[in-house]
């Protein structure tokens, strides 16, 4: 799954504009997050074909930037998810997203994208 990030001004009718986006060109979006703080609105999808829903959302004229997502299994526990973003931060991993990405036996799976991708990565490999 591809992952995009639009950024807009916060107004009602952003998520419909990019549903609406999406749909023109048939475009199945298969995950969404969105955030907002009265200035910017922050719209996260997903969608199987990343080329054809750059290319709606750039016909609809809204403005992203692409996340490069890991998408990792945490245990279910506050003590594991607060080691995992501690040794983040530490490796100066400068998060663009994480969010929840489905249930699994043993704990919690996160879409989590940075700024940069590369040192992402390695702490998480390391």
């Amino acid at each position: 799954m591809e992952y995009l990030m639009v950024t807009a001004d916060d107004a009602p009718g952003l998520v419909a504009r990019v549903f609406e986006a999406a749909a023109a060109a048939r475009v199945d979006v298969g995950s969404l997050f969105v955030l907002a703080n009265g200035a910017t609105g922050l719209v996260t999808v997903g969608a199987e074909d990343g080329p054809a829903l750059r290319a709606a959302l750039s016909r609809g004229r809204l403005r992203y930037i692409p996340l490069a997502v890991v998408e990792i299994e945490i245990a279910d526990d506050a003590p594991a998810r607060a080691e995992l973003f501690r040794r983040l931060a530490d490796a100066g991993v400068d998060l663009r997203l994480a969010v929840p990405a489905g249930r699994t036996e043993r704990g919690q799976r996160y879409a989590i994208a940075a700024r940069d991708h590369d040192l992402l990565k390695r702490v998480l490999e390391g």
